[in-house]
């Protein structure tokens, strides 16, 4: 009996074992879908013009990255912070520190031996004391960087980067939300270790969710409209075809704020190709005696199946202020078939105001809580999109198949663009 059992078992083993790791992509691919690094850097980030100048950051930090696609990774890193300085304020910011974090790489070039890339990071700052004066010992960390990687064998890369980092509480232990802006470098050395024996299987094939002929979305949300002031409002987009891949989109929305109205009108054309869509955009802003006029270029492009990437560049004519200049690279990552999340780089400034700490990491949230029930329904949450406005909201998209249940990313591109405002 105990020979027949063990030979049962022996059977079985072959059936138990683990499936073996996977990797999507040409061999020797070093940023092919399943691969996976271990990354050791080492950083400097000096304060930007105006925002106490004198201090620096010093880190050490070690992380851990996996490709969900070709090009594509998700990580988490720790590190060490030595913080130094006399700021030009006169405040002495030294402290050390322990951070960590996720970051999210884009490689959009299928390059060989180098690849340039895009970077955004979200995290927290533990310090020993108050950073910055004033302030508490535990802050927010959000960055974006580029940089570019360079193989030096198929296990082992050299990274250098730039990055764009901002520190604060964000107002949530204390009244006071003094910030520091900073700029800096790091290299950084990547290890390989995806396992020996991962198999090696073609590239996922890219489809594009098919063109509705016309497509409504009805928004409603409510947050922070600037730096203070509160309210709530509507948006109203109608999109439609106007000749084979030609489109055409107007909206409309009305928030109050404060006891007054904002009022806003805007018009697009753009063309949808197979793997995006890109137009020309010219909106219009009036608050009491206020008024704004925007024109734009903007695109999206499906960057694989779980990644949009999206650009606006713009001018903005005001009555009663300077002109200024806007322009935006943002990624909508499908997590899931029912949640997106969405960051970026944005930046609105005068010609005079056109510098680092004029930039901004806009962070974003959409969750389709029912898709089959409700198709169409989502909440989403948006952080930082436009001087300072912070939205919560539901947004409804209705399109001609709308009663059947669509993921986001089949609903977002099927119907009109979004056309996010930095």
């Amino acid at each position: 009996m105990r020979t027949r059992l063990a030979l049962v078992l022996l059977a079985s083993l072959p059936a138990c074992r683990t499936a073996s790791p996977e990797i999507r992509g040409a061999p020797g691919d070093t940023r092919a879908e399943g691969r996976s690094n271990v990354v050791a850097a080492a950083s400097l980030q000096v304060s930007v013009p105006g925002e106490t100048v004198g201090v620096e950051d010093y880190t050490g930090r070690v992380g851990f990255e996996h490709y969900l696609r070709r090009g594509l990774a998700l990580g988490g890193e720790l590190g060490l912070r030595a913080i130094d300085g006399v700021a030009s304020d006169g405040g002495d910011y030294e402290t050390k520190g322990l951070s960590g974090g996720v970051n999210l790489r884009w490689h959009p070039l299928a390059t060989r031996g180098w690849s340039p890339f895009v970077e955004f990071g979200v995290g927290l700052l533990a310090t020993t004391d108050e950073f910055p004066e004033g302030g508490t010992n535990l802050n927010g960390i959000r960055h974006t960087g580029v940089g570019v990687e360079f193989d030096l064998s198929e296990h082992l890369r050299l990274v250098a980067g730039l990055r764009q980092q901002h520190v604060s509480n964000g107002k949530g232990q204390v009244a006071d939300n003094p910030a520091w802006e900073s700029q800096g470098a790091y290299v950084a050395l990547a290890f390989d270790v995806t396992p020996r024996g991962a198999r090696q299987l073609d590239l996922r094939a890219m489809t594009a969710p098919a063109a509705q002929t016309w497509s409504a979305r009805l928004e409603a949300r409510g947050g922070e409209y600037g730096s203070d002031d509160t309210g709530g409002g509507a948006v109203l987009a109608l999109d439609g075809r106007v000749y084979r891949d030609l489109y055409v989109q107007v909206r409309g929305s009305l928030d109050s704020t404060d006891g007054e109205t904002l009022r806003e009108f805007g018009a697009a054309l753009y063309v949808r190709g197979v793997r995006g869509r890109a137009g020309l955009a010219v909106d219009r802003q009036e608050l009491d005696v206020f008024a704004d006029d925007e024109f734009s270029l903007f695109g999206e492009w499906l960057a694989n199946d779980i990644t949009t990437v999206s650009s606006v560049l713009g001018h903005e004519r005001r009555n009663h202020a300077d002109d200024r200049y806007f322009a935006g690279l943002t990624l909508r990552l499908y997590a899931l078939d029912n949640l997106a999340i969405d960051s970026g780089m944005v930046a609105r400034a005068t010609s005079d105001e056109l510098r680092a700490d004029a930039f901004n990491v806009p962070l974003g949230l959409e969750f389709a809580p029912a898709p089959r029930a409700l198709p169409g329904v989502s909440l989403f949450a948006q952080k930082d999109l436009d001087d300072g406005a912070n939205f919560v909201g539901l947004r409804w998209v209705l399109t001609p198949a709308a009663s059947t249940p669509l993921t986001l990313r089949e609903r977002d591109f099927s119907s009109g663009p979004l056309r996010l405002r930095p």
